[in-house]
C-alpha cells in the first residue's frame, strides 16, 4: 500500500488544526463584497467553516451560497494564499468571474456592501478577514 508524503502531510496537518476556514474574495470591477456580521460593526469576506473531510475550495462555494444566495463555480476559484493563526487553518481565495448583484444574505449577516480598495480602511474588518490579501488582489 502507497501512500503520498502529500497526503500524510495533511492528515497530520489536520489532526492538529482546530478549525479550516475558506474566505473568498469577491471582485467585482474595482470593488470587493463585505459582510456585516450580525451582533457586531465587524465586516468580513463570504466564507466560514469546512465540514468534515470537505475540501477547502468546496467550503468557500458553498459558504458563498449559504452568505449570499449566489452560486459560484469552484473551477474560477483562485487560491490566494494560506495562514495557520491561533490552532486554525485559513485560506483565502479570489474570484473574479461575474458576480450578480442582488446579494440576499443570510441570517449571519445584517448589511453587505461593495467596497472599493480606497476605502477599505473606513471597515473594521474581522481577525479573518486579511486587509492584505484584499490589497493584494488589485496590485
Amino acid at each position: 500500500m502507497s501512500t503520498d508524503i502529500n497526503q500524510l502531510v495533511e492528515l497530520y496537518e489536520s489532526m492538529k488544526t482546530k478549525h479550516r476556514v475558506s474566505k473568498v474574495i469577491i471582485v467585482n470591477g474595482n470593488r470587493v463584497l463585505l459582510l456585516q456580521k450580525n451582533g457586531t460593526l465587524r465586516w468580513e469576506l463570504p466564507g466560514g467553516h469546512s465540514l468534515t473531510k470537505e475540501h477547502m475550495k468546496d467550503t468557500a462555494v458553498r459558504e458563498v451560497k449559504e452568505e449570499t444566495g449566489q452560486k459560484i463555480d469552484v473551477v474560477h476559484l483562485k487560491y490566494l494564499q494560506s495562514l495557520r493563526q491561533d490552532g486554525n487553518k485559513y485560506k483565502w481565495y479570489t474570484y473574479t468571474q461575474p458576480f450578480n448583484k442582488k446579494i440576499k444574505i443570510s441570517k449571519e449577516h445584517v448589511d453587505y456592501k461593495w467596497v472599493s480598495k480606497n476605502n477599505l480602511e473606513n471597515y473594521k474588518l474581522s481577525k479573518a478577514t486579511n486587509h492584505l490579501a484584499i490589497i493584494s488582489v488589485f496590485n
